[in-house]
């Protein structure tokens, strides 16, 4: 047992290297078995998916601005020092994922009138649309990498029932080990 707590604790992200993020309340909480709750600096606003870095250093997350009209914006917190900094905004990720390295994002934009799957490289902070994924509610869909960083991987409702598709992108995205 980590802990307790009368509010709801989910979005239970395991660190590489010992320690668990994860969400209770309106905040992201980080612990370890030898550590109490720490509650994470992280930007304003709405805090969306997350993910740890592969070494465990940082937390990457989406941000959701409170204030209306502004975008969506890709963060990383380095656990170490606390600080807080923007990756990249992005055209209104609602789900997004890292590859192995970090270094290029899958994302779902969660707009109606252009709901698609893209990619951003970190490097140059820009987006690669690559198809439509049609699904109903994009808060609700799931999408990741394979471990080698070639094919992305979402499932979507777009034809009427739950299914995953597979989108190639060895021809934009380096090979990670896997």
């Amino acid at each position: 047992d980590l802990g307790e707590s009368e509010d709801p604790i989910w979005d239970v992200v395991p660190r590489p290297g010992g320690g668990i993020a994860y969400r209770r309340g309106d905040s992201i909480r980080f612990r370890t078995t030898r550590s109490a709750e720490q509650v994470l600096a992280l930007a304003p606003g709405r805090t969306g998916t997350q993910y740890w870095s592969a070494n465990g250093a940082s937390l990457l997350y989406l941000n959701i601005p409170a204030a209306p009209g502004e975008r969506n914006t890709l963060r990383e917190y380095v656990l170490k020092t606390g600080q807080d900094k923007a990756v990249a905004k992005t055209s209104q990720f609602v789900q997004f994922a890292p590859n192995a390295d970090a270094s290029v994002f899958a994302g779902a934009s969660g707009s109606l009138a252009s709901p698609f799957i893209l990619i951003l490289v970190r490097s140059v902070r820009r987006e690669m649309t690559l198809c439509e994924h049609g699904v109903r509610d994009a808060r609700n869909l799931a999408i990741a990498f394979t471990p080698n960083s070639q094919r992305i991987l979402f499932q979507s409702d777009r034809h009427g029932k739950p299914a995953i598709y597979s989108i190639a992108v060895e021809r934009f995205v380096a090979e990670t080990e896997s």
